[in-house]
């Protein structure tokens, strides 16, 4: 009975270990085992030699299959031996079932913590590897030999497994190994750079445009002097003309242009550029470009205006933060008050908060804080309005022109 059970556990565990180290290998990415090596890791030398070699995958699932198989046998022959089912669709069923949770139990498991298990079981698996190498070889290097000197045509090359997105994942992995450093170094200022520039390519306008309700513009009737009086309290160099409402914008007049002493708004208008809210940043950078632009109109689906976007704020999407004329009249309110409370504008970002502060606040089609409590709320909240979501309470304290100023965050203390 002893031996049963040692060979069950014996097959149950080689079983486990196969499955999960494929399932952990091929979430991976293959930079990690370079940077492991780079490192002087033994598991890095040891994983990145692995890599190399395709065939070690096949040989990997050739373990689990055979050991999957082994203990489906056993389990069949200790049952029958045992005399515990008589009925041999019984039989099939417990061992498929066991077969089922060994599959899951490993990828649970594994892919919990993919590159953590890797490291440590990196030399069980160089040793596993050496006992069964003639066995592999047999089974899968032979074959694979074959196929590429018979069947693949010469033409055909493996091709390189670092690829594009491996940068991505480097900078990812170097922020990782830096997250203890209270101290931002120019190194890891680098590193963000670089990863917002490869993410620069999938941004969308709507994640960087100034939102509707906070566009400065004049209507096409109003006199020069007006004009010149908006601009000088807004701050902004250039502003928006539409006729009847904003969703009928016409142009923008520039504040250069009123040394040519215009009589009348008409005379000094420029056209503006106009971009969907979907349309990708890196599209609308090179149209700036083209067409020596640095502002461009926003349609939302419905061709109404639903936001503006600049230079500036494409720029800001890889460089981070940059202060300009649109930005030097807002107040973007953020004060910690205590441990617990803390007072924002209603323009900071879900994603800023989150990283800066380790709140858990939920991200959606939004971007801001005042984003969130307008989709939580369903209407806009008015000043007083408390909201609870994702362990914090929220109070509005100020409002103006359909936009939250001011909004106090007091987050939750488990007991």
């Amino acid at each position: 009975m002893i031996e049963n059970w040692f060979l069950l556990g014996l097959f149950t565990g080689l079983g486990l270990f196969f499955l999960g180290i494929e399932a952990a290998l091929s979430h991976t990415n293959r930079l990690y085992f370079e940077l492991l090596e780079t490192k002087g890791k033994l598991s890095g030398k040891i994983l990145s030699q692995f890599s190399r070699k395709p065939a070690v995958v096949s040989g990997i699932l050739w373990g689990a299959a055979v050991f999957c198989l082994l203990l489906s046998a056993y389990m069949i022959f200790v049952l029958m031996d045992v005399a515990l089912l008589g009925d041999y669709l019984l039989f099939g069923l417990l061992v498929f079932l066991l077969l089922l949770c060994l599959v899951l139990i490993s990828r649970g498991l594994f892919l919990s913590f993919p590159q953590w298990v890797l490291r440590t079981l990196a030399i069980p698996l160089w040793i596993l590897y050496q006992i069964f190498y003639p066995v592999v070889y047999v089974l899968v290097f032979v074959p694979y030999l074959l196929l590429k000197k018979i069947v693949l045509p010469p033409s055909v090359s493996e091709k390189n497994p670092f690829r594009f997105a491996g940068l991505g994942f480097y900078f990812q992995y170097e922020n990782q190994e830096n997250e203890w450093e209270e101290v931002q170094t120019d190194s890891d200022i680098d590193n963000k750079i670089f990863a917002n520039a490869l993410a620069f390519k999938n941004i969308r306008v709507k994640e960087c445009m100034i939102p509707r309700t906070e566009i400065t513009a004049v209507n096409f009737s109003e006199n020069v002097q007006n004009f010149i009086r908006t601009a000088i309290e807004s701050g902004h160099s250039k502003i928006l003309v539409y006729r009847e409402t904003l969703d009928e914008v016409i142009g923008y007049c520039h504040m250069v242009e009123l040394f040519r002493r215009p009589k009348t708004l008409s005379e000094i208008i420029t056209p503006i550029i106009t971009v969907p809210e979907t349309a990708l940043v890196n599209d609308v950078l090179e149209r700036f470009n083209v067409e020596r632009k640095s502002i461009a109109l926003v349609i939302d689906e419905f061709g109404g205006t639903a936001g503006l976007i600049t230079r500036e704020d494409i720029l800001e999407s890889i460089f981070g933060e940059i202060q300009d004329e649109y930005d030097q009249s807002e107040d973007w309110t953020e004060k910690q008050l205590d441990d617990r409370n803390y007072l924002f504008s209603g323009r900071q970002e879900i994603y800023y908060l989150n990283e800066k502060y380790g709140f858990n606040l939920p991200e959606g089609d939004y971007e801001t804080l005042g984003g969130l409590l307008m989709a939580s709320h369903g209407t806009f909240p008015q000043t007083g309005t408390k909201i609870t979501l994702a362990d914090c309470d929220f109070e509005v304290i100020a409002t103006r022109n359909a936009r939250l100023e001011t909004i106090k965050l007091t987050r939750h203390i488990p007991e």
